[in-house]
């Protein structure tokens, strides 16, 4: 499919982060990204912490509170990069958020309001009210322990633009799309939907989604769907950490670091990840693509890691594609 037998590399992420606390009730970050060859502006944000019965207020450029998936940092993730039907997901913009935990953390909530701009902050359309208004909910229904639990959540975004443009791009950020259809215009608002289950169950982690991107115009409304299932599992008997707080997975962390003269071995993990995106709703063919990636982590310590994955690209009706990626990892 397209560019057949061709090799790339890329600095995938160069970031100057730094993060404090100011006090028991306030904390900032800033994170810069330098990876494109210019800065641009990842999470830029003031925070207020454990206010009475609100919880935490995060006013500046952040994530918008979607989706278990979004709101996993890459550093995190358990493939290179995330699944099919990601291009329907919001991303960072300016705006407020406001989330907070329940019954022993076991439910959170969350959801602002955001400006659609740029990496820099910048409105996209300074003629129109490009405003998204977020919220998610996500609950442990049963939780042993820490490395033993469930979680289900459901998310939904309002979003004013005037034209949608979703293109299908394997799930390898360093290729190119393999389904480019045209932009669907006189859209009123678009609505985005997520609902996920996963859970942790020692060594072993499940995670599934299905989400749609609702576009709504003056007579009609276009339906446009994706959907994932991932499964992995730790040779070597660790578990992915789920955070409350933001409803999101945190750093691994190896029950031996990676070092020869002690025979420390770091963390191993296998993963497999079958994805779908459908871009066909009636008269408007954008096209269908499925991906199964087969993956391997290997963590040296909590803060770097190597990754390995194979993905297969399908395209209804148009062929497939072999893609072999690598990622080496550092981040502290």
């Amino acid at each position: 499919i397209g560019h057949q037998g061709r090799y790339a590399t890329r600095f995938t992420r160069i970031r100057v982060y730094q993060k404090g606390r100011i006090g028991p009730n306030f904390s900032y970050a800033l994170d810069v990204d330098l990876d494109q060859g210019t800065a641009a502006l990842r999470d830029v944000y003031l925070r207020f912490r454990e206010l009475p019965i609100v919880g935490n207020i995060r006013i500046g450029h952040q994530k918008e509170f979607f989706s278990m998936e979004s709101m996993t940092s890459s550093n995190h993730t358990v493939f290179l990069d995330r699944s099919l039907g990601d291009g329907f997901v919001p991303r960072r913009n300016p705006g407020i958020t406001v989330f907070n935990t329940y019954s022993n953390k076991r439910l959170t909530t969350g959801g602002g309001l955001y400006l659609e701009a740029d990496e820099f902050g910048r409105p996209s359309d300074p003629e129109a009210d490009a405003y998204n208004l977020t919220g998610r909910l996500v609950a442990v229904p049963w939780r042993q322990d820490e490395a033993h639990q469930v979680i289900i959540s459901g998310a939904v975004s309002r979003r004013s633009r005037d034209s949608v443009r979703l293109t299908g791009s394997p799930e390898a950020s360093i290729t190119q799309d393999y389904l480019e259809p045209p932009a669907i215009g006189n859209t009123r608002y678009n609505l985005v939907t997520n609902y996920m289950v996963g859970g942790v169950f020692g060594p072993l982690s499940l995670q599934a989604a299905y989400r749609t991107a609702n576009l709504h115009q003056n007579a009609a409304t276009k339906r446009l769907d994706a959907l994932y299932g991932q499964i992995s599992y730790f040779l070597t008997g660790e578990h992915r950490q789920y955070r409350p707080a933001s409803g999101d997975f945190g750093a691994v962390r190896p029950k031996q670091n990676f070092n020869l003269p002690e025979d420390g071995a770091g963390a191993v993990a296998l993963a497999f990840r079958y994805a779908k995106l459908d871009l066909n709703d009636g008269a408007y063919q954008g096209g269908q693509l499925t991906d199964y990636t087969a993956g391997i982590n290997w963590y040296l310590n909590p803060n770097a890691r190597i990754m390995v994955n194979y993905l297969i690209g399908n395209v209804a009706d148009g062929g497939r594609g072999h893609i072999l990626q690598t990622r080496f990892q550092v981040a502290f």
